[in-house]
């Protein structure tokens, strides 16, 4: 009877700690993922830069915390200079269309917008139940920081720094 408790305790645990939605990403890589871009084009998450940092951002353009935090971001832009940058949303993309104009997103070339739509995948991975959201990885595909909601520009840049 001792054992059975022992084992349904530890089963519990495991359980839990699995389906913890941080540890699970830590645990895996960059998700595999497929987002369409403004210009109809699909780019898929194999296509990312090799040896560099990655940024994931989920955002909605009609998010109000997502706006304040991407004006931040872009004020500080040079400092992700050597990052390949993602940003995601789930709505259509010509919805996002004003937010990449405003922003300029076209004249960087290390970053790329698109809508993953209805597949949801990169919102499911994570788990995602706040946005702006964001994903750093190291340049070997290794998971630094997970942030939902509040996204501290300078601590963020500071875990970039640290895995460089």
């Amino acid at each position: 009877m001792k054992y059975k408790f022992h084992f349904i305790v530890l089963l519990t645990l495991s359980l839990l700690w699995f389906s913890h939605p941080e540890v699970n990403a830590q645990m895996a890589k960059i998700p595999s993922f497929r987002i369409v871009e403004l210009n109809g084009e699909t780019y898929q998450s194999e296509s990312l830069a090799k040896d560099k940092p990655i940024l994931i951002l989920y955002f909605s353009p009609e998010c109000d915390d997502c706006l304040a935090f991407m004006h931040l971001f872009f004020n500080h832009i040079t400092d992700f200079n050597d990052v390949s940058i993602v940003m995601i949303t789930y709505l259509p993309i010509k919805e996002a269309a004003g937010f990449i104009q405003k922003y300029h997103i076209d004249n960087y070339k290390h970053i790329v917008i698109g809508t993953e739509e209805y597949s949801l995948t990169v919102m499911k991975y994570y788990r995602i139940e706040h946005i702006p959201f964001a994903a750093l990885y190291d340049k070997n595909g290794n998971l630094i920081s997970l942030y939902q909601q509040e996204i501290p520009i300078k601590e963020l840049i500071s875990k970039l720094r640290q895995s460089q």
